[in-house]
């Protein structure tokens, strides 16, 4: 069947409200795109959406023959990356990373080729040390996957939703390796905010782990100035997540004074009231503070 007919196919299908769930779709392109997207019935239409996907780099025939691909597929290769990571079995991961780019490279959906990227990922970093984050972490790294649709293509915009979220642990090399090749200055506000509050849980989770150093490395790895003018707030968290590091690995009065500073930028730059919620991390760190 040739791509126009596929498109024509699934358009249809959308329109008659079969397939495809309101969540599917909506969790199909970036969340700014689509705020809402009930079976067919929104204000947004078919036609603003080929237009949202067309504005993109997506495909619209590529788009509507993905997100009509059964999840089922992909629930099944993740159940056999959790067994393989579980059992330490790295040369079943790779030969899995394989199998999915010939896929891809035979004619499947490009999410295939993802699905390729993240299982090497995964099986390199096994057989590099073992070190693993949590599960919420590495469903994190998927999330942030997604958020990168301009470094490598548009992947990241067909399966948002049902890309693998891997049920096991993940690396913490590999989130780094993802912030450090992002173009974090094309993020949505929504995707910012999404993307600061996972790299502070993050960075609190080294923090706590007493893995300062690393939390360092990290943090020095982020282009704030990537971030547009008008996200200071993504700015000065990142700024004071990296003071906190600082301080952290060589405690001193003049890095202490800086967290404070940057403390107090926040609120006063920002017209953001300071509130023991927003210390509290901080004391539980051992570092007091006379701000409040």
């Amino acid at each position: 069947m040739s791509s126009e007919r596929q498109y024509d196919k699934h358009l249809a299908s959308l329109l008659d409200n079969r397939h495809l769930s309101a969540r599917e779709v909506a969790n199909g392109v970036a969340p700014s795109a689509i705020s809402r997207f009930i079976n067919g019935r929104s204000d947004l239409g078919v036609h603003r959406l080929t237009k949202v996907l067309a504005e993109t780099g997506t495909d619209p025939a590529e788009f509507f023959q993905t997100i009509a691909t059964p999840v089922k597929t992909q629930s099944n290769l993740r159940h056999q990356i959790v067994h393989a990571v579980n059992t330490q079995d790295i040369g079943y991961l790779y030969a899995l990373s394989k199998q999915e780019l010939l896929l891809y490279q035979y004619g499947a959906s490009r999410i295939h080729h993802l699905n390729s990227i993240l299982i090497h990922a995964v099986a390199l970093y096994l057989e590099k040390d073992g070190t693993l984050l949590s599960k919420s972490d590495s469903s994190t790294v998927a999330k942030y996957l997604l958020a990168v649709k301009k470094w490598y293509r548009y992947e990241f915009v067909l399966y948002r939703g049902t890309v693998l979220t891997l049920d096991t642990k993940l690396q913490y090399e590999l989130f780094a390796k993802l912030i450090e090749n992002s173009p974090l200055d094309d993020m949505q506000p929504i995707i910012q905010l999404d993307f600061i509050g996972a790299l502070q849980n993050l960075a609190l989770r080294l923090f706590f782990e007493k893995k300062y150093r690393l939390a360092q490395r990290l943090l020095e790895r982020i282009d704030i100035s990537k971030f547009p003018s008008h996200y200071m707030y993504t700015r000065y968290k990142i700024l004071l997540l990296r003071a906190v590091a600082d301080f952290l690995v060589d405690p001193s009065s003049e890095s202490k004074n800086k967290i404070k500073r940057m403390l107090t930028l926040t609120a006063v730059d920002l017209k953001l009231p300071l509130t023991l919620r927003d210390l509290s991390w901080l004391h539980e760190l051992g570092i007091q503070t006379d701000l409040i």
